[in-house]
């Protein structure tokens, strides 16, 4: 679930949701939260945590708000990290989860803006799990090793057979419990080998669980009647298959 997302993910170019509440007062100002939709947001996430549903909340998705970050500066995005840490330090049914598709993570002021919201969330929210997804084709979240710090899972991200990129994070710490963040989706296919069909999608679970993982998400690329997102990835379905808990 993204907690700020745009038309990079299929949504509104303004981040408003779909009856036209805006996220901010003042555009791309992250200084000015607005009150209206993050309590939508606080309605969705109790909806979840009524049914017992973890809901794993990225702050501002970065294939998206990452030239926001950038325009507000490293201070202005730390404090609106602490902002939603101290909303929803209460909720139990929340795992942070930073970056997607951040293929920039590499260019060093990039990384600190995005570590630099992490690290505001967690001043104010000290209960919750952090992780982070950085880059496809193939990545892990502790390739970049400043995140090592910050976070308590290990996100492996694969458009290749799962296995190899899952045993590699595996093998990455001795104490940090790595789970697929995201390989190819059903109908998808990124590297011109593996189509998304229900084979390979069978193939990914098993290879993910085999080798080490604590679980999955899995995704679909189908478009269906009424669903305005373009075309390519859509979804993200969470399929638990180890208790990350134990």
């Amino acid at each position: 679930m993204n907690l700020l997302r745009n038309d990079h993910t299929g949504c509104n170019a303004d981040g408003a949701t779909f009856d036209g509440v805006v996220p901010l007062l003042s555009p791309n100002d992250l200084a000015h939260p607005n009150e209206a939709y993050f309590a939508r947001v606080d309605e969705m996430l109790q909806l979840a945590a009524n049914r017992e549903l973890l809901v794993m909340l990225d702050p501002a998705e970065t294939s998206g708000w990452l030239g926001t970050l950038r325009a507000n500066g490293k201070k202005k995005v730390e404090d609106f990290g602490v902002y939603i840490g101290q909303r929803y330090k209460d909720f139990a049914n929340i795992i942070w989860l930073s970056g997607n598709d951040f293929q920039s993570w590499r260019n060093r002021k990039d990384d600190a803006l995005v570590i630099a919201l992490a690290l505001g969330i967690r001043s104010a929210d000290k209960r919750h799990i952090h992780t982070v997804e950085l880059d496809y084709l193939t990545s892990s979240s502790l390739n970049d090793k400043k995140w090592a710090s910050v976070i308590s899972l290990n996100a492996a991200y694969t458009c290749f057979p799962t296995y190899a990129e899952v045993l590699r994070a595996y093998n990455q710490s001795n104490s940090m419990p790595v789970f697929m963040v995201e390989a190819n989706y059903e109908f998808e296919n990124n590297t011109g080998h593996d189509f998304g069909s229900a084979d390979i999608l069978r193939r990914q679970a098993y290879w993910t669980a085999l080798s080490g993982a604590t679980g999955q998400l899995y995704g679909s690329n189908i478009s269906t009647p009424g669903n305005s997102a373009p075309a390519g990835r859509t979804s993200w379905t969470p399929l638990v298959l180890r208790n990350w808990a134990t």
